[in-house]
């Protein structure tokens, strides 16, 4: 008897255990917070137009956004705090500020990306976490000489990516992107024209969540 109430209680111990574990990793619990670092990685493909002029490319990018030599388009890498506000439902936003030297010049600026995401559990280590928002982007390029221009533009951003856990409360995410342009200008000279930028690809980040 004594031996079957003893292994009772472990049993009971350790199921407890698995439950507390599960509960605490599971991603998109009410309060938990999401620390991303984004788009650090990935293939993008960016469509450039102004003033009835386009431009666009393919390439891969690794921590710097891959379409600087054209312009710039969203794919910044970038840091980003979501609060999962009810179950499954989280608020947040991406920033990032950026300042690089290509030949011959200079291009610094700054992103500002609030959103709202929604995030369903696939397994106890795999979630999908589809957000949407608003991408703000206001940036300077001095391409020698004298010539500066200014850019501001903004657009709406989808993302669904999947959030595979690694280690507990870590980890990686990727999954398509679209920066779906709206609006914007560029200003060099006391001219302006309209500018706009469209981003979609397959982007990759590292993820903490407390």
């Amino acid at each position: 008897m004594r031996r079957v109430v003893v292994g009772s209680v472990l049993l009971l111990g350790v199921l407890w255990a698995n439950r507390v574990r599960a509960q605490e990793l599971a991603f998109g619990s009410v309060g938990h917070v999401a620390i991303s670092a984004e788009r650090l990685f990935g293939f993008v493909h960016t469509d450039e137009s102004v003033s009835g002029g386009s431009a666009s490319v393919d390439t891969i990018s690794l921590l710097s956004n891959p379409t600087a030599l054209i312009g710039t388009g969203y794919s910044w890498p970038r840091i980003a705090v979501d609060v999962f506000v009810s179950p499954s439902v989280s608020l947040g936003a991406a920033a990032s500020v950026f300042n690089i030297s290509p030949t011959g010049g200079s291009l610094s600026g700054y992103q500002f990306a609030p959103r709202v995401g929604y995030a369903g559990n696939v397994s106890p280590r795999v979630a999908i976490w589809p957000r949407g928002g608003i991408t703000y982007e206001h940036a300077s390029t001095n391409s020698g000489g004298g010539n500066v221009a200014t850019q501001s533009f903004l657009a709406l951003t989808i993302e669904a990516p999947l959030v595979i856990l690694v280690v507990p409360r870590a980890a990686l995410l990727i999954g398509p992107t679209l920066d779906l342009g709206l609006t914007g200008t560029v200003s060099s000279g006391g001219l302006s024209a309209d500018q706009k930028f469209t981003d979609f690809g397959v982007q990759a980040g590292l993820l903490l969540f407390i």
